[in-house]
């Protein structure tokens, strides 16, 4: 059976902490990630080391089988070195599915001239080479894995190919080798990446069928998906839990479906540009919740844009993944404030439009605070569950955040440590 942890919003919700907390528990057996590349990071705190993950699902640090679906694109440098990081630690059971496919040097070069000539239309890339990679494969002159094991012919061929799109968008003399040296270095990772590639789809099949429990971690954020609202201010891959049965090549048989949980902050924040309707617009607030969040890029190290909680945004994430329970996180930032902003509705319609993001204003409610609690005071009010949190403030900002989406808070983190969480589930 596959649990699937999903992103509600812009990304940055914490997915991985809550993966690593359900992965704690010998329930699960496995982890698996199935679509984006190295653009996503995952920040987990395990055994007093934070470990920030961009390829390898976190359950690789318990020492669990862990999987690489068919739907990523992957930068070879970056999973082997992860590969060296994690085994430093643990020894867990690693496969990268074969029909995956690599971001070779031409796609990171792309990324950057694309977001150029886009000026001020750019996406906000991570400059990580996804999108060219994606955009490769959909008009098929990608290169998957298995492919430096049986077709170097058509590898070759289009490195030539791409040597020459290069030189006529940047207007460079051709240099028909220029990606030779690199080719030469994705071989050699490919050699050492070799023990662990396999198929992906074939070895989920059969872990289901033994009744084992695997946990999905998806990337990335319902808000970023490629046919998401904000498309094209947004990532390249589905990135919804309906994708993620595509990405790992396994249909989401009756016996198969388990919970799907959607993760969001207690506010909310955004990397790059794009439409964000509840944005704080003090700066001096905005740094203070930026740093004591530290709402700073796992990826590009990037500053987080910081606003408030946006309800129908959660509402809208709701559908397309089928989401079954809540897991809020980061709930101790706000922490120690005597009012809290919260959006419940927009002033017009609660939907999100495909154009015109300006003309959406949010309706702001102030909800009372609660204090900085420790950690062992968050448990205590925790302990009997949202309805029964004796802290009126909290209370009633989680009861709010409940009875606006109509799901259940299934789970709750409070810190960065493991310890700080409590599940409902």
């Amino acid at each position: 059976m596959l649990t699937v942890v999903t992103g509600m919003q812009f990304g940055d919700e914490g997915k991985g902490r809550i993966v690593h907390n359900l992965a704690l528990s010998s329930y699960y057996s496995a982890g698996v990630r199935a679509q984006g590349g190295n653009n996503a990071g995952h920040t987990v705190k395990h055994k007093g080391v934070l470990y920030k993950l961009n390829l390898l699902p976190t359950p690789a640090l318990l020492g669990k089988d862990v999987y690489l679906g068919r739907a990523m694109v992957l930068d070879l440098d970056v999973l082997a070195e992860e590969i060296i990081q994690v085994r430093k630690e643990c020894s867990p059971k690693i496969m990268i599915d074969l029909r995956a496919h690599v971001i070779m040097p031409w796609h990171k070069e792309l990324d950057g001239i694309n977001e150029r000539e886009n000026g001020s239309h750019a996406a906000g890339s991570t400059g990580r080479g996804i999108g060219p990679a994606y955009a490769s494969k959909h008009e098929r002159t990608g290169i998957r894995v298995c492919d430096f094991f049986g077709d170097l012919e058509r590898v070759d061929a289009l490195t030539d190919q791409y040597a020459q799109r290069v030189a006529l968008r940047t207007g460079q003399l051709l240099y028909p080798n220029r990606y030779y040296d690199s080719i030469s270095q994705i071989r050699e990772k490919v050699s050492f990446l070799e023990s662990y590639i396999g198929d992906v789809s074939t070895a989920l099949h059969f872990a289901f069928t033994r009744d084992e429990h695997v946990l999905g971690e998806c990337a990335q954020a319902e808000m970023l998906d490629v046919d998401g609202a904000y498309y094209p201010r947004g990532t390249s891959s589905g990135t919804s839990a309906a994708g993620f049965w595509n990405g790992i090549g396994v249909g989401p048989s009756s016996k198969n479906l388990g919970p799907v949980i959607g993760v969001a902050k207690a506010y909310l924040t955004r990397v790059g540009n794009g439409p964000f309707v509840t944005e704080i617009t003090d700066t001096t607030l905005a740094n203070t919740l930026r740093e004591k969040g530290g709402e700073y890029g796992t990826t590009t190290g990037r500053a987080r844009r910081v606003g408030w909680l946006d309800i129908p945004m959660l509402r809208h994430a709701v559908i397309p993944s089928g989401i079954t329970h809540l897991a809020l996180t980061k709930l101790d930032i706000l922490g120690g404030m005597d009012e809290i902003p919260v959006v419940n509705h927009y002033r017009t319609s609660d939907a999100i439009p495909c154009l015109a993001y300006e003309k959406v204003k949010p309706y702001f409610v102030s909800m009372k605070g609660w204090p900085a609690f420790s950690e062992e005071e968050y448990k205590i009010q925790f302990e009997s569950g949202v309805r029964n949190i004796p802290h009126t403030g909290l209370r009633h900002y989680l009861q709010n955040i409940e009875e606006n989406i109509g799901l259940p808070i299934g789970m709750i983190s409070f810190g960065q440590e493991s310890s700080a969480f409590i599940s409902y589930i």
